[in-house]
């Protein structure tokens, strides 16, 4: 990573995405706003609901004006031999053959509200670290186009390095010239069959074999373009390996990859960071839920508890409440790995026991509010 001036033309260029920061705003502002101004909330009188349905949505609406502010004049440009990254005044490029690591958490989610968590995190040969998220417009363009660089330029390097009888690890995954491994198994190069990816994970299967033999997250996966080549060129040239090194760097089968030597630092793993905008969908989803309880439930009881003849509301509420503040609460406390999970669940059993505890609580809420309509006469 070093200071510079632009003196090229860029391939590509990326900039703030103000619309989403400026639209998260005006959302979490409307929230409080609308609910004082509707009488659903009533300041003086409804102070336990001041804080879940007041405070905290313009706290997220002030700390995305914060975003916004901070990240006012965030640019970065794409160039062939790495990018320039602009902010608060200073800039700085990074040249690909120094990036050490680029790792990406890439979640979906589609429930009550949509979800999208991209977090790109990219470490040098110095050991800075530069986080990007979707503060930055088009994020997955840029990791998708970083991710295919880098890996051109650390490529060749790393075919010298498994040739000299090195092995290079990639998060749980590690490589040699002979084979893959996890912690579970090991395909030897000439045993490799299937490749797949699936519900974002890598998958590799052993000829003749049904069961998976080797999984591996691809978001906690460090230069994972990186690996998929290895895998796919290692799979079909493992002879190549055992030829003198002075022979190998001579091969067409990697003639068109920039020859540029990098100091691979792959021992060094990479873990998630942060968790705030998977947390925030959380509060957001919780803060529907409560809303959704408090008119269609705790309304309606209030309602009968002081004997009004009529009164009416949703079953279907009672329903949705429980789901909505269920997965409030789990992307509340989880976070990132929450929305990884609800989105692509890591385990059969832990999905079981997912849907099992929304089901217990669902079931809670609805025979809850029966019994206690029915116990005030109103059935």
């Amino acid at each position: 990573m070093s200071t510079f001036r632009a003196t090229n033309t860029p391939l590509a260029k990326f900039r703030i995405n103000y619309l989403r920061l400026i639209w998260l705003t005006i959302l979490f502002l409307i929230i409080p706003v609308f609910l004082i101004m509707s009488g659903a909330i009533n300041i003086k009188e409804d102070l336990f609901l001041i804080l879940p349905f007041v405070i905290v949505p313009f706290g997220i609406s002030i700390y995305r004006i914060y975003l916004l502010v901070m990240n006012f004049d965030l640019e970065v440009l794409v160039y062939d031999d790495g990018f320039s990254y602009s902010n608060s005044g200073e800039a700085r490029r990074y040249y690909w053959k120094e990036i050490d690591k680029i790792w990406t958490t890439k979640y979906e989610l589609i429930s009550i509200i949509y979800i999208k968590y991209v977090k790109v995190k990219i470490l040098d040969t110095s050991g800075k670290t530069l986080i990007l998220d979707r503060t930055l417009q088009n994020i997955e363009k840029f990791e998708a186009i970083a991710q295919e660089l880098v890996a051109r330029e650390k490529f060749p390097q790393a075919i010298t390095m498994l040739q000299q009888g090195k092995q290079l690890e990639f998060g749980g995954v590690t490589i040699t010239k002979d084979y893959i491994k996890n912690e579970h198994d090991t395909i030897r190069w000439g045993e490799l069959g299937n490749i797949q990816t699936w519900q974002g994970t890598l998958r590799l299967w052993k000829k003749g074999k049904q069961a998976i033999s080797i999984i591996t997250s691809i978001p906690s996966t460090p230069n994972f373009t990186l690996l998929v080549s290895l895998i796919s060129y290692l799979s079909e040239n493992s002879q190549v390996l055992s030829l003198p090194s002075q022979n190998i760097t001579n091969e067409e089968n990697i003639a068109n990859v920039p020859n540029a030597p990098v100091n691979s630092k792959t021992r060094n793993r990479m873990r998630p960071g942060g968790s705030t905008d998977a947390r925030l969908s959380g509060i957001f989803i919780l803060l529907l839920g409560m809303g959704l309880g408090y008119w269609q439930i705790l309304l309606p009881i209030k309602k009968a508890l002081q004997g009004e003849a009529y009164i009416s509301y949703f079953t279907e509420a009672t329903i949705l409440t429980p789901i909505a503040i269920f997965m409030g609460l789990f992307l509340l406390v989880f976070g990132a790995e929450g929305l990884g999970f609800l989105s692509k669940p890591s385990s059969k059993l832990g999905l079981a026991l997912f849907l099992i505890g929304i089901l217990v609580f669902v079931l809670g809420c609805y025979f809850g509010m029966q019994f206690i309509m029915r116990s005030l006469g109103y059935y």
